[in-house]
C-alpha cells in the first residue's frame, strides 16, 4: 500500500509516494452487513449516514434504519413506497442520505424520472427528529420537487445527485440529460432549511452552462466543524473535460437563499494520470472486471475551517485506477483566490487497483476515507483509513470487508459514504462487496472506525444525550447525560445547565443515582419535563481546571401524553403478511386493554389489524404463546407469562420470553395487541 500526501505547493508534476504509514491502524469497533442485493438493480449505490441513535442506509432502491449493532429498527423498504404519499410513481434511483447534527435531522434524496411523460423529480425526505423510529409521516416530512428543465423544445432530467448542507440550506446537484439523449448542464437545487425542517417548501434552481465541459458532477461541500463560510455554498468538481488530469474546479454559490450568483475557478494539481482505464479493475478467477467509474468527483465532499476536501478515481496513465483526494484552501473565494492545500493518493501497490472513494470529516477536523481495491490476486475488498486533523497523510488503511469471490456483474458502486458519529466523533463507512459469484449478488458493509487519537489541547469535547432536537414527554423525568472529554475522559468537570423558563440542573459524576459510574467521562442529571410547553432549551456551561470553558445549547420538543384514540391508528397489515417493527414509547393504556404479562401496572400495547389470506396465522411477540378467536368485536391477544417459552431477551430490565401466537381466523379481520412494555 502506498500513500502520499502533499501540502501546499508541490515541486513537480507528480507526487512522490511515501512508504506505508508508520502510524497504527484505525480501530474497528463495529462491523456488520448492510442491505444486500434483491437481484433487481445494479449498481447498488450504497450510501448513508450515522445519527446519534442509528444509521440510515440507502441503496438502489431501498432504505433501512439500523441501530449501531446492525439490527434493523425498520426496513429495508422500497424507496418508491417510502415516497408514495407525495406521488412517487415513476422509475426511481440514485438515493443519498446525510445527517445534520446542527438540526438533528436526516436528509434523503432520490431521483424519479419518466421517459414517456418527460418528467424528472427530486424526492426529498427530512426526518422530524434525530431518531426516526418509523418510516411514516409520523417521523418524516416528504417532498416531491419537479426539477425538469426545459430549454426551447428540449426537456432535461437529472442524474447522479450530490447532497450537502450548511446552516441555511440543503443542496442537491445533478447532471442533466435531454430525454432525447443529449448532454445538458449541471443543476443545483437550493432548499431552504427553515422551510423543509418544518413541513413546507421554499426552493430554487441554479445552472452551469456549456454542457459537461462547463460543469459536471458538482459535489456539494457539507459544512463541518464549529464555524462556517459567510453566506457562500461551495461545490467541488474533478472535471472530465479540458485539463482534467492537472486541475480541479471550485464553485461558489453566493447568497444561496437570495439573489444567487454562481462562479467557478480552476486550481492546478499534480498530474493524476487522468480518468482510470476503461478496461476496469481485475479480479481473480474471471475475465469480468470491476467498473471503477470515470474521473468525476466521487463520494461525499465537505468544508472545514476554510478549506474543501473531495476525492475521485484517476490514474489512467499508470495503467490502473488510483484513489486521489484533494484539499483546497478557499482563501475566502470568490473574494480571494483558492490554492491547493494538499493533494494525495492511495496506491495499493503493484497490480493493485484502488477505486470509488468517499471522504468525510468529524467536528474536530479528523478525516476518514473509504474505497475499494482489487487485483488479479485480490477479490474486491473494502478498505478505510483515518487521519488526525493536524496530520499530513492518512494512516495505513485497514481492511473492512473482503469479498469471498469475484463479482459477477456489469456495474460497481457508484457511491460510498463516510460520516462522523455525532456522539463520539468516530467514523462510519459503507461500501460494496461481492457476497457470492452469483450474478448480481452484491451486498453492502458498514464499519465504525475509532476517531484518531489526539493529545489533550485544553478544548473540551462535549456530547449531550438526548441529542438536540429529540422529543420528550411532558410531566416525565428524563435522564440527561453529558460526555466530557479532551482526547481522554475529563473526570473533574463542573457541568451546569440553565433551563428555559427557570431553574437549573447540576450534573454529577459520583456514581450516585442518577449517575451510573463514578469518575468516568459521563455526567448525569434528572430533568423534570414541564407541562404545557412545546419546547425546552438547556444552556450548558462546562468548566474544568486547566481547560477552556465550553457552552452548549440543546432544544427539545415536548409533547403531551397521547390521548386515547380507541385503536383508530392501528396499522393495517397486508393479507400476505409483513414484518413490522414498532415501539410503544409515550403510549398509554387503551380502555379495556388487557394487562401486560398479567401485571396491572404495565400498559401500552402495539396494535395491528389485517384481512388474512389464510385461516392459520402466526404472530410473534415478546411473551409466551396465547390464543384467541377473532371476530367482531375485535379480539385482543396479549403475551402472558402463563406458559414457558424457548427463548427470551431483556426489555427494559424485564426478561420477556419469545413465542409465536397462533390464531384461528374465522372472520375477515382481527385486531391484535403485542403487549410489550418498554
Amino acid at each position: 500500500m502506498r500513500l502520499s500526501g502533499s501540502n501546499a505547493a508541490f515541486p513537480s508534476e507528480t507526487l512522490s509516494p511515501q512508504l506505508d504509514s508508520p502510524t497504527p491502524l484505525a480501530s474497528i469497533s463495529a462491523s456488520w452487513e448492510g442491505i444486500s442485493s434483491d437481484f433487481l438493480y445494479e449498481p447498488p449505490d450504497p450510501h448513508g449516514a450515522a445519527g446519534p441513535n442509528g444509521i440510515i442506509q440507502v441503496v438502489n432502491v431501498r432504505l433501512a434504519y439500523w441501530d449501531k449493532q446492525g439490527r434493523a429498527i425498520w426496513g429495508p423498504v422500497p424507496l418508491d413506497g417510502f415516497f408514495a404519499s407525495v406521488g412517487n410513481k415513476f422509475f426511481s434511483f440514485d438515493p443519498r442520505a446525510l445527517y445534520d447534527r446542527q438540526s438533528g435531522r436526516f436528509y434523503i434524496v432520490l431521483i424519479e424520472e419518466d421517459d414517456a411523460t418527460q418528467q424528472s423529480f427530486l424526492n426529498v425526505a427530512v426526518s422530524k427528529t434525530s431518531h426516526p423510529v418509523t418510516r411514516t409521516a409520523s417521523d418524516w416530512f416528504f417532498y416531491r420537487i419537479n426539477n425538469t428543465r426545459t430549454v426551447g423544445n428540449t426537456k432535461y432530467w437529472g442524474d447522479y445527485p450530490g447532497l450537502g448542507f450548511d446552516s441555511q440550506a440543503i443542496y442537491i446537484s445533478v447532471n442533466m440529460y435531454a430525454f432525447t439523449g443529449n448532454n445538458g448542464d449541471a443543476q443545483i437545487a437550493v432548499l431552504d432549511k427553515s422551510a423543509f425542517l418544518n413541513g413546507t417548501t421554499n426552493y430554487s434552481f441554479t445552472y452551469t452552462s456549456g454542457g459537461p465541459a462547463g460543469g459536471f458532477t458538482l459535489q456539494p461541500c457539507t459544512v463541518t466543524g464549529g464555524n462556517s463560510p459567510s453566506n457562500v455554498a461551495y461545490f467541488a468538481e474533478t472535471p472530465v473535460a479540458g485539463n482534467f488530469s492537472t486541475s480541479v474546479r471550485i464553485w461558489a454559490l453566493r447568497n444561496p437563499l437570495g439573489s444567487r450568483t454562481l462562479t467557478s475557478t480552476s486550481v492546478t494539481i499534480p498530474n493524476n494520470g487522468g480518468s482510470p482505464p476503461f478496461s476496469g479493475a481485475p479480479q481473480p478467477g474471471t475475465s469480468i472486471t470491476i467498473d471503477t467509474l470515470d474521473g468525476r468527483t466521487q463520494g461525499n465532499a465537505f468544508w472545514y475551517n476554510g478549506a474543501v476536501w473531495f476525492c475521485t478515481t484517476a490514474g489512467g496513465s499508470s495503467g490502473k485506477s488510483i484513489v486521489h483526494y484533494y484539499k483546497v484552501n478557499l482563501n475566502n473565494y470568490p473574494s480571494g483566490t483558492p490554492s491547493l492545500g494538499e493533494a494525495g493518493f492511495i496506491d495499493g501497490g503493484s497490480g493493485e487497483w484502488t477505486y470509488q472513494p468517499s471522504i468525510g470529516a468529524n467536528s474536530r477536523g479528523d478525516v476518514g476515507i473509504v474505497f475499494c481495491q482489487s487485483s488479479a490476486s485480490r477479490f474486491p475488498t473494502i478498505f478505510a483509513a483515518t487521519r488526525q486533523a493536524s496530520a499530513s497523510a492518512f494512516e495505513t488503511p485497514v481492511l473492512i470487508k473482503a469479498s469471498p469471490g469475484y463479482y459477477f456483474g456489469g456495474r460497481w458502486g457508484d457511491y460510498a459514504s463516510v460520516t462522523a458519529d455525532p456522539v463520539d466523533e468516530s467514523f462510519w463507512v459503507t461500501h460494496e462487496w461481492a457476497k457470492t459469484t452469483q450474478g448480481g449478488a452484491w451486498s453492502t458493509w458498514w464499519a465504525q472506525l475509532g476517531a484518531p487519537p489526539v493529545k489533550s489541547d485544553g478544548i473540551l469535547e462535549v456530547a449531550i444525550t438526548p441529542a438536540n432536537g429529540s422529543t420528550l414527554l411532558e410531566g416525565t423525568t428524563e435522564k440527561v447525560f453529558v460526555q466530557v472529554t479532551d482526547a481522554v475522559a475529563v473526570t473533574n468537570a463542573t457541568v451546569i445547565a440553565t433551563i428555559s423558563g427557570g431553574g437549573s440542573l447540576v450534573f454529577s459524576n459520583n456514581g450516585v443515582a442518577p449517575d451510573a459510574t463514578a469518575n468516568d467521562a459521563t455526567y448525569t442529571a434528572n430533568l423534570a419535563v414541564p407541562l404545557n410547553t412545546n419546547d425546552l432549551t438547556l444552556s450548558f456551561l462546562i468548566t474544568a481546571p486547566g481547560k477552556t470553558n465550553s457552552t452548549n445549547v440543546v432544544t427539545y420538543s415536548v409533547v403531551p401524553v397521547p390521548v386515547n384514540d380507541y385503536f383508530t391508528n392501528a396499522t393495517k397489515v397486508s393479507p400476505g403478511g409483513a414484518l413490522y417493527l414498532s415501539n410503544n414509547r409515550f403510549a398509554t393504556m387503551e380502555t379495556d386493554e388487557p394487562q401486560h404479562a398479567g401485571v396491572s401496572t404495565v400498559a401500552a400495547s402495539l396494535w395491528w389489524n389485517w384481512s388474512p389470506a389464510a385461516t392459520a396465522l402466526s404472530f410473534s411477540c415478546p411473551g409466551p404463546a396465547a390464543t384467541s378467536s377473532a371476530g367482531p368485536p375485535p379480539a385482543r391477544a396479549t403475551c402472558a407469562r402463563s406458559t414457558p417459552a424457548p427463548a427470551s431477551r431483556s426489555v427494559a430490565g424485564r426478561t420477556m420470553p419469545f413465542a409465536p401466537i397462533s390464531f384461528s381466523q374465522t372472520s375477515p379481520w382481527a385486531l391484535i395487541s403485542a403487549a410489550r412494555a418498554l
